[in-house]
C-alpha cells in the first residue's frame, strides 16, 4: 500500500519511516492533525526558548567576564580574569546574584515584581530567594 512512498529497499531506513509516518498523519483526522501539529509547535518553541538562553548565557560570560567572575560565589581551581567564564559558571553567577537583585529595592522595575510573585516561599530555594 505504501510502497509508492518508499524510495529505499530497507523498510528500516529513516527516511522510510519519516515518509509512511508523513503519510500517515496527512491521512489521519482533523484533530489527530491539529493536536500533532500542537505538539511539534510546543517543541519548538522549547528549543526556541532554550537557545536564546544559550545564547544569552553565551553573550553574559563574552560581554562581563569579570562581574560573573565575581558574582560566581564559588571556588574554582581555573579561575582566571583573563579567561571568559563557562556558561554554567555564568548561570551559576546569575542564580547567585538574583537574591541580591532582588532585595535592592532602588530599582522596582516590572521584571524585579515579577519574580517576586512568581517565588514559591514553601520551596526551599523560594526562601532563600525571599529572605
Amino acid at each position: 500500500m505504501l510502497t509508492h512512498l518508499n524510495n529505499h529497499d530497507d523498510p528500516e531506513h529513516p527516511l522510510s519511516i519519516f515518509t509512511i509516518q508523513t503519510f500517515l498523519i496527512f491521512h489521519s483526522s482533523s484533530s489527530k492533525k491539529k493536536a500533532i501539529f500542537k505538539k511539534l509547535l510546543t517543541y519548538a518553541l522549547y528549543i526556541q526558548t532554550g537557545l536564546i538562553a544559550q545564547a544569552l548565557l553565551q553573550y553574559l560570560c563574552a560581554t562581563f567576564p569579570k562581574t560573573v567572575w565575581e558574582c560566581f560565589g564559588s571556588w574554582m581551581r581555573t579561575i582566571c580574569d583573563d579567561i571568559s567564564p563557562s556558561e554554567q559558571v555564568t548561570s551559576t553567577a546569575l542564580r547567585y546574584s538574583l537574591p541580591e537583585f532582588l532585595k535592592d529595592s532602588s530599582d522596582d522595575s516590572n521584571f524585579k515584581k515579577f519574580m517576586k510573585q512568581k517565588i514559591d516561599v514553601n520551596r526551599s530555594d523560594g526562601i532563600k530567594l525571599a529572605s
